[in-house]
Parts: structure tokens; C-alpha cells; sequence
């Protein structure tokens, strides 16, 4: 499945990428923590959900998170997937990582987003492998 790299001339044919916005954690006065990121300018976009659904149209950028969110789970070998992909263009901010197990040694993975299994079984349920899946050479998800 990953054996073969990714020839050259399909990464061109792939297009704009996508890039996450740095992020900065910092403690407040009041002992509490917070995460802070740089003002993106533009029209923001939420094209994947963290329960896994796809909230944005079929517009290139649309189709290319789906296919980011199926390289996630194909890259982890099926254990988590990225979602909750948003932003403006393809500067995208604040993922959630959806994981199949959501506890382990008694501590739950990543954070309160971590909507697990039921977010990566929601994805794959209605994923339909688009151009972008077939150029990274991703197979097909079984529902």
C-alpha cells in the first residue's frame, strides 16, 4: 500500500498543499492554560467535523481534506485519523485526533475532542475515495 513512493510528478499534479497554523501554549495569570494561534486571514472553512463528518462542499480543497483525513488513518495503520480540518484556504488550524482506543493506562488520548471510534467509523462509513485518495494511492474504505 505505502511500499511505492510517491513519484515526482504526482506530488506537482496534487497542487497546493495544506500548512496548520503554529500554536502557542502559555499558563495565565489565573493558573489556567490556554492555546493561542496567529490571526489567519480569509474566509474561514470547516470541511471535515471531529465526528467525522464532511461539512464542506466538493470544491477541490473539500476533496483534498477528505483525502488528508484517509492518508492520516492509512499512515497510523488504521489506530487514529486527523479531523476536524478547517481554516481559510489551505492554512488550516486547531485538528482533533480521533483514535481507535480512547483510553489508555487510564488516561485518555489526546483531548475532550477525541470523539474515537465513533468518528473514524462515521468517516469511513461516508468517505467516497475522490482523485486526490487515488494519487496518493490510498484503498478503498470498507463501510
Amino acid at each position: 500500500m505505502f511500499e511505492r513512493s510517491v513519484q515526482e510528478n504526482e506530488l506537482n499534479s496534487f497542487g497546493s498543499t495544506f500548512k496548520y497554523n503554529e500554536v502557542f501554549m502559555c499558563e495565565l495569570p489565573s493558573k489556567e492554560f490556554a492555546t493561542i494561534e496567529k490571526y489567519i486571514h480569509g474566509n474561514f472553512e470547516k470541511h471535515i467535523n471531529n465526528t467525522g463528518t464532511v461539512t464542506g462542499n466538493q470544491a477541490i480543497i473539500s476533496q483534498k481534506a477528505s483525502a488528508f483525513v484517509h492518508f492520516s488513518y492509512e499512515k497510523s495503520q488504521r489506530r487514529l485519523m486527523v479531523v476536524d480540518i478547517q481554516g481559510c484556504n489551505y492554512q488550516l488550524m486547531d485538528p482533533e485526533i480521533a483514535t481507535t482506543t480512547l483510553k489508555e493506562d487510564d488516561e485518555y488520548l489526546f483531548c475532550a475532542g477525541n470523539l474515537a471510534s465513533f468518528a473514524i467509523e462515521n468517516f469511513t462509513r461516508n468517505h467516497k475515495c475522490n482523485g486526490f485518495c487515488k494519487g496518493l494511492n490510498l484503498p478503498e474504505l470498507e463501510s
